[in-house]
């Protein structure tokens, strides 16, 4: 049987715009706006480390997860970029991850990035003259 890794979740990395609450939309011109009477509940990059926290300590195979400023090593230090979490011009989510696994030597141990296209389902009503400024979804 293989020996369990322990594994450190660093905080995720994020350009300003997505260091925030706010959900961002993007026209088809590439200029950005947040949706005013949105947001999430907490900084994107926050609320991604506790999914991870919570994926990675409920999977098999862990010998804990942990954060790395709780003072803990790990065999394993997973590093996510979040690039792109937006809405888009053809009124989709767009998210683009990257992630770096590190090994305690602190040498890359595997790579990957992942993007993802969703369509909005539901009613999309625009609101305003500039419809990528302010949407309703239901």
């Amino acid at each position: 049987m293989p020996s369990l890794a322990k594994r450190v979740v660093a905080d995720p990395i994020a350009v300003a715009a997505l260091d925030s609450e706010r959900i961002h939309m993007v026209s088809a011109n590439g200029s950005y706006a947040s949706l005013p009477e949105a947001q999430w509940s907490d900084a994107l990059p926050k609320l991604k480390e506790l999914k991870l926290l919570r994926a990675l300590g409920d999977a098999e195979g862990s010998a804990g997860v942990s954060r790395p400023m709780e003072g803990v090593t790990g065999d394993l230090q997973l590093v996510v970029d979040l690039r792109k979490f937006q809405i888009g011009p053809n009124l989709a989510a767009e998210v683009e991850i990257g992630s770096e696994l590190l090994g305690s030597n602190g040498r890359i141990v595997a790579t990957r990035t992942c993007a993802h296209l969703c369509p909005l389902k539901g009613t999309v009503r625009l609101l305003q003259s500039r419809p990528w400024t302010r949407l309703l979804i239901r």
